[in-house]
């Protein structure tokens, strides 16, 4: 695919919107609207699922919705959690393994699931100080 199918996500509070920043008539277009309890403060995609991923520290939870399936922007009908954190932050998706990493920084940790949040796992713990960010870069 060229270049002018690439998208760009961008997070703004409780709304993700949509933009083709290599098409000249792309629309800046809501993908999401959350209610009042979503706050979104890190976001990643795993393009080929077509899955955005969000971390939300004030409720405690990694949410991600599937934009393949239809629904509203304002529908919360697709949008599933990953739950027991305390204060997640940042979040990294691996596309080649098809796993999720992020940081809890509530309880100084840094941990791992599957791409839908099975066999979710601790990998650093007590080692660091409220951790905020993480990348990971699959094919290394």
């Amino acid at each position: 695919a060229g270049s002018e199918h690439q998208v760009l996500y961008i997070a703004d509070d409780n709304e993700i919107r949509s933009l083709y920043p290599f098409n000249p008539n792309s629309a800046y277009e809501q993908a999401f609207q959350g209610d009042e309890t979503v706050r979104i403060d890190a976001m990643d995609a795993y393009v080929k699922g077509n899955i955005i991923f969000w971390t939300n520290w004030h409720t405690g939870k990694i949410c991600y919705r599937d934009l393949s399936t239809p629904a509203s922007p304002t529908s919360n009908r697709n949008r599933r959690e990953i739950p027991g954190l305390k204060m997640p932050r940042g979040i990294a998706v691996d596309w080649v393994a098809e796993n999720i990493y992020w940081t809890d920084s509530g309880r100084d940790v840094i941990e791992v699931a599957q791409i839908r949040g099975e066999n979710r796992k601790t990998l650093i713990s007590g080692m660091i100080d409220e951790p905020h960010a993480v990348v990971v870069d699959p094919l290394r």
